[in-house]
C-alpha cells in the first residue's frame, strides 16, 4: 500500500496485490484494507465483490467452472 501512496483511489491495484501476496481476501485482510487507504469498508467490499476476478475463500485443490448460459450462436457454414 505504501507503493500506492495509501490512496484510495489505487483500491483495486492494492486488492490484487493483497490477493497475490494471501491468496485470497478474507474479511480481516478487507478491514485492514479500508483503515490503511482510509475508505469504508462497505466500499471495499463492494469494489471487490464487483470484479469476478477477486477470491474470498482460498482457492481448493480441485475445481471446475460450468458455464450455465442458454444462448447458442448459430454458425454459418459455408460450402
Amino acid at each position: 500500500m505504501s507503493r500506492h501512496q495509501y490512496s484510495g483511489s489505487s483500491l483495486i491495484e492494492v486488492l490484487h496485490a493483497a490477493q497475490q501476496l494471501y491468496g485470497y481476501l478474507s474479511k480481516p485482510l478487507l478491514d485492514m484494507v479500508a483503515h490503511k487507504l482510509r475508505l469504508p469498508p462497505s466500499k471495499v467490499l463492494g469494489v471487490a465483490t464487483f470484479y469476478h476476478l477477486f477470491r474470498f475463500e482460498p482457492v481448493k485443490e480441485h475445481s471446475a467452472v460450468v458455464c450455465l448460459g442458454t444462448r447458442v450462436t448459430p454458425r454459418v457454414v459455408r460450402a
